[in-house]
């Protein structure tokens, strides 16, 4: 099914896009926090009081990645974000010259009729001649008037 306006065509898309793509990150991070609690729960369980430099660089490192995941998310979400609020701005900036070309064209009918009217009566009073030329009367000078 294809709309008829292009715009609503264009605003689905984008709709379905970004719904997709906030779907697939959802399980990604849901994937990635499955992941990170599944390693936390094996190498505890699996450090012996034995290796307790061993574990404690291994719990610093896991620490590490789970930084560095939730700064990456971070970072993703407000880079969406960004990306959102542009699409947004470009959305109504289109908006707004649809707008402007709507009246342009809207006005450019009226010329049109206009310039139709005026050419039709023309025709009707075959104006297709030379107009007739205007004189001029000399005008009297008067010495009483004042000019300041």
């Amino acid at each position: 099914m294809l709309p008829e306006d292009t715009y609503l065509d264009e605003a689905w898309s984008e709709f379905e896009r970004f719904s997709t793509n906030d779907y697939i990150r959802q399980l990604v991070d849901a994937q990635a926090n499955a992941a990170s609690n599944t390693i936390m729960a094996d190498t505890s369980s699996e450090l012996s009081p034995t290796s307790t430099d061993e574990s404690k660089w291994l719990q610093s490192s896991i620490n590490q990645l789970k930084d560095e995941f939730k700064r990456l998310r971070t970072d993703t979400d407000s880079k969406s974000s960004s990306m959102e609020s542009t699409v947004s701005q470009l959305q109504d900036r289109i908006e707004r010259i649809d707008n402007r070309s709507d009246k342009m064209m809207t006005e450019m009918i009226s010329f049109q009729k206009s310039l139709n009217w005026m050419m039709t009566a023309m025709e009707r009073f075959n104006m297709d001649k030379d107009p007739p030329l205007i004189v001029q009367k000399p005008r009297k000078f008067d010495s009483r008037v004042r000019i300041e």
